[in-house]
């Protein structure tokens, strides 16, 4: 479990990286399913912040389905820049 949160800790700070760097994004947001803890952790080890009132059902899973309920996490580039210290 540990190397493959590892791994994929790494390709987010990258991708986040090349999306305050070099494309120069104000913000970047990502969402998972409330059940998913896993990718939750990873949202909140890279310094994003959720907000419960921007959580949402997803459209494209029927009412009642278990992975509809969603999470959304936000990063700004200014935090960003704070968290890389």
């Amino acid at each position: 479990f540990a190397h493959a949160f590892l791994k994929r800790y790494e390709a987010a700070k990258a991708a986040l990286a090349c999306a305050f760097g070099q494309l120069q994004l104000p913000e970047v947001v990502t969402f998972t399913a409330q059940l998913n803890e896993a990718s939750q952790h990873l949202a909140e080890s890279l310094g994003m912040q959720h907000d419960p009132q921007d959580d949402f059902e997803h459209p494209d899973l029927p009412e009642g389905h278990p992975l509809r309920p969603h999470r959304l996490y936000r990063l700004r580039r200014t935090d960003w820049g704070e968290f890389r210290r």
